[in-house]
């Protein structure tokens, strides 16, 4: 195939306006999935979009190995997995979760003196990831900009999300081998799995020298209506700071701005709904404009 029939065969695969087709498709799915929270089956998925079973199939594989969506029986049903929940909130125009979250992590940087950030999984990478933060005023601190993506075991955030995982994902997780970040880092499962166990019971996940030497990391979940973890609540600091009276003076307050951002997500949940249900109108129908098609 010369060069120009290559990239004639790539532009069919791109609207008139440079909306690449496959990514279109994936963000449909989410939509359709969102709106669903019991979930959708491969055929009504197929048949909503006006695809091919292969061709939905192959989307849905790709949005599972990044952690968007989850496969809940053999028989294929599928629904949006929880953590993606804020993904799509934060970014309807109309919703202020942003503003929400960031006036909340001042808060708690201010008045711990530690490091205060949203942290998301990576699924397909197995580790966790600082979406947004807010920085103490101090010489000493944790800066995510300079922090890469924690493996999910070696950080409290991650820890967090192992322990919400049903029994089933995370024996599947358990699977792979657990990488040594630092001396300090759990490399072995059955000790792991016994700290998941104790995190579960309490609320809260600690990690300290695990990720990066001399730091300290407390960690909650972030809850939806459902009770589902759509994120972790985390504040790191200097590992000597983080003692044992330091852990039962940060968990209430951590425990309280994770309740506020729990209410504000229930609170928009109606605003996001109908925006998405706005944006799945299909095109020539009486309601939705060409701009409500990119909300969310």
């Amino acid at each position: 195939m010369g060069v120009t029939a290559r990239a004639r065969k790539g532009r069919s695969r791109e609207s008139s306006k440079g909306v690449v087709q496959s990514a279109a498709r994936a963000v449909r799915i989410m939509r359709l999935l969102f709106l669903a929270r019991e979930g959708r089956h491969l055929g009504e998925l197929s048949e909503e979009l006006g695809l091919h079973k292969t061709t939905a199939l192959r989307l849905l594989r790709t949005l599972i190995a990044e952690g968007v969506v989850r496969k809940e029986s053999p028989e294929g049903h599928y629904r949006l997995h929880p953590m993606s929940w804020m993904t799509i909130a934060t970014r309807v125009p109309s919703v202020s979760l942003p503003q929400v979250i960031k006036d909340l992590l001042q808060e708690l940087a201010a008045s711990t003196g530690a490091t205060a950030m949203v942290v998301a999984p990576m699924v397909g990478t197995r580790s966790m990831v600082a979406t947004m933060w807010a920085l103490p005023q101090r010489v000493m601190r944790i800066d995510p900009n300079v922090v890469t993506a924690a493996p999910m075991h070696a950080c409290a955030p991650g820890k967090c999300y192992l322990a919400s995982l049903p029994e089933d994902e995370l024996r599947k997780w358990m699977r792979h081998d657990l990488e040594r970040v630092t001396g300090r880092t759990t490399t072995d499962v059955s000790a792991l799995a016994k700290e998941l166990t104790l995190v579960r019971k309490r609320g809260y996940a600690v990690d300290r020298d695990e990720f990066v030497a001399g730091a300290a990391g407390l960690a909650v979940p972030i809850l939806d209506q459902a009770g589902n973890m759509v994120a972790a609540l985390t504040l790191v600091a200097p590992a000597g700071e983080v003692t044992r009276a330091g852990i039962n003076g940060w968990v209430p307050v951590l425990r309280r701005a994770s309740l506020r951002l729990s209410e504000a997500l229930a609170s928009i949940n109606e605003s996001v709904t109908a925006e998405c249900s706005t944006a799945m109108t299909p095109v020539g129908t009486p309601g939705p404009t060409a701009r409500s098609h990119n909300r969310c």
